[in-house]
This record gives C-alpha cells, structure tokens and sequence, in this order.
C-alpha cells in the first residue's frame, strides 16, 4: 500500500459494497486545523495477488470533515467495476478542499510503500484493544523511514 505523508486527511478505512446498488465507504481522518468539506480519491480494485484490475477517480462534496475527526465518504461504483476478483481497494488522497477555500493537491512521487501492520480480528488482536484501545489494530512497526503506530 501506499501514503502521502504530507497528506492533511489520513485513510482509515475502505469497505467494499456488500452489494451492487450498496456504496464504497471510506473512512478518513482529518490531520489539520481546518474543516474538510470536499476530498478526490483514487481508488484502485486489487486482486488477490496484488495486481491492479480497475482504477476510479471519485470526488466527495459537501463533506463534514472536522479537524482532528473523522469522517466517512460514501462513492458510488459504477456497475461491471467491482468483480468476484476483487480482493481489497486502494485508496490514495488527490486532492483535499478546506472550508476556507485552500486546496491541498497530492504531489508527483510523494507516496510512500508500507505494509499494513494489522492483526487478523481473533484473541491477539482483542488482547490488543483491550490494553491499547479500541481503535488499536496492530503493534508498532518501524518501516523505513515510516513509523506505523497502534
């Protein structure tokens, strides 16, 4: 997978449709001090082997992002998009709208590869919740220059 580091709306999560008519939900957290009201994502449709099978450029108006919250965009996938093949979607921040009117734009080359640190759901991943909090998903890592927390 891959991040911005500089980018001020950090993805938590993407969910995948349960069913065609049903919408991908992206959780994601905003990093600065002021309120996000529009975002542009890329999301790319991933196998089980890693390898690309569709790729969607969606932007979310009229979003209610305050700083240091989180907040959900709902994205409609086009029919035919989502497959059986389809294992996981990957999610990259284009562009980010502040209430007072500044644009955030992702730059060329600015991602960074990290591998997620996540424990499956089971007994050491409920051990973990239980001593680091609810929103804890895996230990810390050191990726290079990357540091993964809780």
């Amino acid at each position: 997978m891959r991040i911005d580091l500089q980018c001020p709306a950090e993805v938590w999560r993407c969910q995948l449709p349960a069913g065609a008519d049903d919408p991908c939900e992206v959780t994601l957290f905003n990093l600065g001090d002021q309120r996000i009201v529009s975002v542009e994502l890329t999301l790319i449709f991933v196998d089980k082997d890693g390898a690309e099978l569709q790729r969607l450029v969606e932007r979310g108006h009229d979003l209610c992002g305050d700083p240091g919250e989180s907040f959900v965009m709902l994205l409609r996938v086009p029919s035919g998009m989502l497959s059986e093949d389809t294992h996981h979607i990957e999610v990259t921040v284009e562009k980010v709208w502040f209430q007072d009117g500044i644009v955030w734009r992702r730059t060329r080359g600015n991602l960074t590869e990290y591998q997620s640190n996540a424990l499956p759901r089971g007994r050491e991943r409920n051990m973990l919740t239980f001593i680091a909090g609810q929103d804890a998903i895996g230990y810390p890592v050191r990726q290079g220059k990357l540091w993964l927390c809780v």
